[in-house]
């Protein structure tokens, strides 16, 4: 079985995916919707079927968590990183733009992949914070 990994850089509207072999031989860049559409289109656009997929991608909070929901609906092994320790791995980079962002976190996730735990979200309850609970927050926020 063949190892690929996903690096996806996720925006408001848009993933951008960059899918790598674990031998360097094939690079595949794509664009889908950050939208429910979108990541199934990104699921279902497999490699090979005797291959297994490993999805990384930077932790973006509210940007992530539907692509997060998808892959544990679809039982995905998927890895969620600080964004902070994906940069400091680079050193020092010049350009950025999506498409090399996704690569980034495609070869971060190759190069790191023995040292990383998949994530899971936390129970649904968690996830489901009323509202209510959110206000108190809100007025501090404008408190000087």
């Amino acid at each position: 079985m063949k190892n690929y990994f996903v690096g996806i850089d996720i925006s408001k509207d848009t993933l951008d995916v960059c899918v790598m072999s674990e031998n360097d031989e094939k690079e595949i860049f794509f664009k889908v919707e950050n939208s429910v559409e979108g990541v199934e289109k990104m699921i279902s656009t497999n490699v090979r079927k005797d291959s297994q997929l490993r999805y990384c991608f930077e932790n973006t909070g509210n940007y992530g968590l539907l692509l997060a929901k998808i892959l544990e609906n679809h039982n995905l092994p998927y890895y969620q990183i600080p964004a902070l320790e994906i940069k400091l791995s680079q050193g020092i980079q010049r350009g950025k733009n999506d498409k090399v962002d996704s690569w980034r976190i495609a070869r971060y996730a190759k190069v790191h992949c023995h040292e990383l735990t998949l994530h899971a979200l936390p129970e649904k309850e968690i996830l489901m914070i009323p509202s209510d609970l959110q206000k108190p927050f809100d007025k501090d926020k404008n408190a000087v």
